[in-house]
């Protein structure tokens, strides 16, 4: 099914709902919509932008989707905020994983002892933080008529990121998988201001993150001088231009 067949068909079905089981739907809708990101976005980074004008379109006709959407996105994803917890020495580091969102999953038995759990990897956790972020750099610049979720609030997210969050691996990555989706319309729409806001990163918030000396930040690292030194801005990303897009058999929102 293609994509403006499917945000059609989702847009009748709620239209022929009454009160109580369209605000329902809506929050089924919500809830599939930002599963997807760590399933399938996480995973194929060029599915954020048909996931994305789906959502757009449901939204344009439903506005009141959005909230719903954004409270889901946010309770997932605190780096959608943006928002980072600190994590002091000293203090429950169990709490903080969980206020962060991190996942517990099943830890291999040991001397034939029953599973036990753990915590995700931070690996893990960044992959799936990635998704999300793709995503809603996708929604923010979709071009679809009537999104009420558009550009403007994707310059208002990227300005409150750099202002509200230290340099550090997660932010890094919240901020590199923001520019891959949004960036190029970002660079269209804004221009100058755009190109100033890329020097900003580039002369402060990445020594910032250099000094934090986190071997693991470096790929992040590397990823976000080589988009901006190479200008991948001016690249229209893998994805974002659909014939227009096949979504079945992937997605079932």
């Amino acid at each position: 099914m293609q994509v403006n067949a499917k945000a059609s068909a989702l847009v009748q079905f709620l239209r022929g709902l009454g009160q109580a089981p369209r605000a329902y739907a809506l929050l089924q809708l919500a809830g599939r919509l930002v599963s997807q990101c760590e399933c399938q976005v996480a995973l194929s980074h060029a599915f954020a932008f048909p996931l994305a004008e789906v959502t757009a379109a449901v939204a344009a006709a439903h506005p009141d989707l959005t909230p719903i959407l954004l409270a889901k996105l946010h309770h997932a994803c605190v780096l959608a905020v943006p928002k980072l917890h600190v994590h002091y020495k000293g203090r429950d580091e169990a709490q903080y994983l969980k206020r962060m969102g991190y996942r517990e999953v099943e830890a291999p038995a040991k001397g034939g002892g029953p599973p036990t759990k753990q915590h995700e990897s931070t690996d893990q956790y960044t992959a799936r933080m990635q998704g999300y972020i793709l995503f809603y750099g996708a929604l923010v610049q979709s071009e679809r008529q009537g999104n009420p979720h558009n550009l403007s609030h994707g310059w208002q997210y990227v300005a409150r990121l750099l202002n509200a969050l230290p340099a550090s691996r997660l932010s890094a990555t919240a901020l590199e998988a923001f520019l891959k989706a949004a960036g190029f319309r970002l660079n269209a729409a804004f221009g100058r201001q755009f190109h100033k806001l890329l020097a900003y990163i580039d002369s402060v918030f990445m020594p910032d993150l250099a000094k934090q000396g986190d071997p693991d930040a470096r790929a992040v690292h590397s990823r976000l001088r080589s988009y901006m030194h190479d200008r991948q801005f001016l690249k229209e990303p893998e994805g974002r231009r659909m014939p227009v897009s096949d979504l079945s058999g992937r997605e079932h929102a």
